[in-house]
């Protein structure tokens, strides 16, 4: 929270399983005199058999795609593509990506409503 606030963050874009939290942040930001940033939330990314994507549930590392032959690209793709940014999962630059994207279109498109919690 202190982080945030220090460094002026704007948007916050996370999975949807943290909108719970969300206003307890906000508050908090509030509470110590920052300006709390805009809270999106998206879906969650699932593996090849449909499970949530966790790290502790052992699904693909980072690392594991590094070492099979895949690039910083092809995981910005794939992620993108799980969450809709891109029609299919291809390798895409995030600052490409990045550049392009509506939040609220995104957002409202997802039927995640076209407005971020503050």
């Amino acid at each position: 929270v202190v982080d945030d606030g220090t460094m002026g963050i704007s948007d916050v874009v996370r999975g949807e399983d943290l909108a719970d939290s969300a206003p307890r942040q906000i508050a908090l930001m509030n509470s110590l005199g920052y300006t709390a940033p805009d809270f999106w939330h998206v879906p969650l990314l699932h593996d090849p058999n449909g499970r949530r994507m966790a790290k502790r549930d052992g699904s693909d590392s980072v690392a594991a795609w590094v070492a099979s032959g895949r690039g910083p690209d092809d995981l910005v793709g794939k992620f993108a593509g799980e969450i809709g940014l891109i029609e299919q999962a291809q390798p895409v630059d995030c600052m490409q990506l990045a550049a392009g994207l509506d939040l609220a279109a995104f957002s409202a498109a997802l039927g995640c409503g076209s407005a971020p919690l503050r």
